[in-house]
């Protein structure tokens, strides 16, 4: 099922007004704020692995990293001396 992802935004400040009164209301979170002010959404296609990953856990890091090739696939086991 398909929904927004506010991943990122930019705020005009002429929209402070509206958005403080939002806060003030008892706003819960940015998708409200959607509903209520003129704004643009970019489509991001899930076939390009990579653009953007949802990071929470150490084991999501370690995909993310293996994706950039900053870590090796298989990391060798250390032996302290």
């Amino acid at each position: 099922q398909e929904q927004d992802q506010p991943l990122f935004a930019l705020w005009s400040m002429t929209l402070f007004p509206e958005i403080s009164q939002a806060i003030e209301e008892g706003l819960g979170g940015p998708r409200q704020l959607f509903r209520r002010l003129p704004n643009v959404s970019v489509v991001i296609d899930r076939d390009q692995i990579g653009d953007f990953l949802n990071i929470n856990e150490p084991a999501d890091l370690e995909t993310a990293e293996q994706l950039l090739g900053l870590r090796a696939k298989t990391a060798p086991a250390s032996n302290p001396a």
